[in-house]
């Protein structure tokens, strides 16, 4: 895949991976709602459970990409307003209009239906409003879930952790990227993904933190970022191209 690659111009089987990464996500989401019946849904369920696969390839899709933006930027002055700009500009308008719908429009309409007896909700969606959850509107909805679980995010929100995780590495990276030479940069990589690793297990055997959090937190789950970073870093070398190719 990497035979027609430039860094600078769109690259379109990314798109194609972009496409496959949202079908394995829907995948996944559908089978955990599924009740199965039948043996047939049973192997359904237990392929589709591998499909959550599709978040990872969502991250290591965004390490590449935006180690790419930041490498091919290094010497503008204008490095980070031109990256925070583009960022904000890609993501606030739709994340926050969504909130404040949510807030102000479809979760108070469901609230009336439900008091009327036209639909029937869970408690989920009556006593858990979004205004109420500040962590949702600042980017730290991965933290409400580590802390409290998904059962403490309000509804049609808990698939907001991922893209927080996306926000806080984008708080960071770019000061990495600019500061860090090249070849230190590439083991601060190949570290992050052994750190993550290891703070996954460190979860798990804390007991301080919910089941979920190993799921959820940014450094749980750099490790896919930083491959996504690392390719970024070695197709930018004529050498690693070569490697590359073979895997």
């Amino acid at each position: 895949m990497t035979a027609g690659w430039r860094p600078d111009r769109h690259f379109a089987p990314l798109d194609g991976l972009r496409g496959i990464a949202i079908l394995l996500v829907l995948i996944h989401h559908f089978g955990a709602v599924m009740t199965p019946a039948s043996h047939v849904d049973y192997l359904f369920l237990h392929v589709t459970g591998w499909a959550w696969v599709g978040v990872d390839l969502f991250f290591v899709l965004s390490g590449f990409l935006i180690t790419g933006i930041l490498l091919e930027s290094i010497d503008d002055p204008r490095y980070y307003r031109t990256f925070y700009a583009r960022r904000a500009l890609r993501v606030f308008p739709l994340y926050y209009a969504f909130l404040l719908a949510l807030s102000f429009i479809i979760l108070p309409l469901i609230r009336l239906l439900a008091a009327h007896g036209v639909v029937s909700v869970g408690a989920e969606w009556l006593g858990n409003p979004v205004t109420r959850q500040p962590q949702i509107w600042l980017y730290l909805t991965n933290h409400l879930i580590a802390v409290r679980g998904f059962a403490a995010v309000p509804a049609f929100t808990a698939v907001f952790w991922s893209l927080a995780v996306e926000e806080q590495f984008y708080l960071v990276w770019p000061t990495v990227v600019r500061h860090m030479q090249r070849e230190y940069l590439l083991w601060f990589a190949y570290a992050a993904i052994v750190v993550a690793f290891c703070f996954r297990v460190w979860i798990h055997f804390s007991g301080t933190w919910s089941p979920d959090a190993a799921y959820v937190l940014t450094l749980a789950r750099m490790d896919a970022l930083a491959v996504g970073a690392v390719i970024a870093m070695l197709v930018r070398r004529p050498d690693a191209v070569v490697r590359l190719r073979r895997w």
